[in-house]
């Protein structure tokens, strides 16, 4: 039964990624006061500690801009949650600089 419908509820909508409602989300998040319900695999919740709890949760990485004044320095304390994200700052937001970070 669930394989029919994610065939016929998968074509209807033109989507691959659907969110599949009644799937166990055992992968809960460990911020008592996020009112996330949980996520269905581990790589989702790590990718949610990274970018929603980057301060709060021990082992995340934020990732910030070089040019001081920017708000995704370190110094603005905002910076970015993903090394890609952080490249395609520098790429759009300070072309001057032409390094990529690794």
């Amino acid at each position: 039964m669930l394989s029919r419908y994610f065939s016929t509820h998968l074509i209807a909508k033109g989507a691959y990624s659907v969110q599949v409602q009644g799937l166990p989300r055992k992968y809960k998040c460990t911020i008592p006061t996020c009112p996330v319900d949980g996520f269905q695999y581990p790589k989702d919740l790590v990718r949610h500690n990274d970018s929603v709890h980057s301060n709060e949760v021990p082992g995340t990485r934020r990732f910030y801009c070089r040019v001081e004044k920017c708000k995704h320095s370190e110094k603005n304390m905002k910076g970015l949650a993903r090394l890609d994200n952080l490249n395609r700052h520098m790429r759009k937001a300070h072309p001057e600089i032409s390094e990529r970070v690794s």
